[in-house]
């Protein structure tokens, strides 16, 4: 599966860990990597040409507010959800649950390595 075909986003209200993962993500193959601040709604966001293949949110500040951003995100989506990965500290299973619960694909911990981090990418944009 070609990934240039597709952009990512990045939610954060950490510059230097959207840089990162900027980097992580471009390495990868993705088309276009954009990043916004995780407070921006989802109207505001960046605009791609290229279709938006996956989100991906960082919950490591402010948990509600990423809820928030996933919840908004999919309801501004209304022909099909978009696939939407939360990164997270929290290894309990009711951050994960509440997580997939308001609309996302995956959950991966910010200490997974950068391949487990590739392969929950991966993972969510195929469904």
């Amino acid at each position: 599966m070609s990934l240039k075909s597709h952009s990512a986003l990045i939610c954060s209200n950490q510059s230097l860990f959207r840089t990162g993962l900027r980097l992580i993500l471009q390495e990868t193959g993705w088309g276009e990597v954009l990043e916004a601040p995780l407070e921006m709604s989802p109207a505001a966001q960046p605009m791609s040409l290229l279709p938006l293949g996956i989100v991906v949110v960082d919950a490591s500040q402010a948990w509600n507010q990423c809820l928030d951003t996933v919840s908004q995100i999919q309801q501004s989506q209304q022909c099909s959800p978009v696939p939407v990965l939360v990164l997270s500290a929290n290894k309990e299973p009711r951050y994960v649950r509440a997580a997939l619960d308001t609309g996302a694909r995956g959950y991966v911990l910010e200490q997974a390595s950068k391949d487990e981090f590739r392969v929950a990418c991966l993972a969510v944009h195929q469904g």
